[in-house]
């Protein structure tokens, strides 16, 4: 398309977003299938409800993530890019809430330890697919501006 078309800048911006956003959705998709495995592994163990509520709302957080992202690429939304952005970090919040009280319930029963495995990994895919989120947002500023920003904050502390 590039060497036949001869795109101008903004054609060529359009090109290069539509490659990476494709990207980051296969990855999205890549982790979907790892949260299904895990899933299924989860059957037949010790289960914790409290976790899972919050692993369902974290799943409905990034769920919502991606929603607002397609629709925002979409429609070349800049400010509601930046804005999808910052809920990120409550994303990220909620995979330490889970993280934290999977170590406590794994100390606390010992049975719970192998479906506990599995409630950090569902936490760090969902968290891993919010990052992905974040990935569109800064290509669609990219494809708005021309300029290539960082929207995750990078002074945040890792809590792990």
């Amino acid at each position: 398309m590039i060497a036949l078309q001869q795109p101008v800048a903004s054609e060529l911006r359009m090109v290069v977003t539509v490659m990476k956003a494709v990207n980051d959705l296969e990855r999205m998709g890549d982790h979907a299938v790892s949260i299904a495995k895990s899933t299924i592994r989860v059957k037949g163990n010790t289960r914790v409800p409290a976790i899972e509520e919050m692993l369902a709302a974290m799943a409905d957080a990034v769920k919502e993530m991606v929603a607002e992202v397609l629709d925002a690429y979409v429609k070349e939304d800049e400010h509601r890019a930046r804005w999808i952005a910052g809920q990120d970090h409550g994303i990220n919040d909620f995979s330490y809430k889970i993280y934290q009280e999977c170590i406590k319930q794994m100390q606390a029963d010992a049975e719970t330890v192998v479906g506990g495995m599995d409630y950090m990994l569902v936490a760090s895919y969902l968290e891993r697919i919010g990052d992905y989120v974040t990935n569109i947002c800064e290509w669609i500023v990219y494809l708005k501006t021309g300029k290539i920003v960082e929207l995750q904050s990078s002074d945040r502390e890792d809590k792990f």
